[in-house]
């Protein structure tokens, strides 16, 4: 029988000297985000969604304000058309 060599079949092992694993973690860790990160971007949300309330809840009073002087004047202007209106009917009859 033939003697086979497997040397050229053989991947060699990788070695660690050439990549930089940090923390032991792998190959490609460094595209994962750490909990402190992910704490900072939650908190950051956090805060403009906060900001964003607040914006909405002052357009909500101000569109409530713009709608209580719009119902005000209004109730002015039919009250002053009523007035004119008995008036003109009082001074006919």
């Amino acid at each position: 029988m033939a003697e086979v060599d497997f040397k050229d079949n053989v991947t060699p092992f990788p070695t660690h000297a050439k990549q930089d694993y940090q923390n032991g973690g792998g190959n490609g860790m460094d595209k994962y985000v750490t909990h402190q990160e992910l704490e900072y971007q939650v908190e950051k949300l956090s805060n403009k969604m906060d900001v964003m309330d607040v914006k909405d809840e002052l357009r909500v009073e101000k569109s409530r304000s713009s709608l209580i002087r719009w119902y005000i004047g209004t109730t002015i202007a039919l009250g002053g058309i009523l007035i004119t209106v008995i008036g003109m009917m009082i001074s006919n009859v």
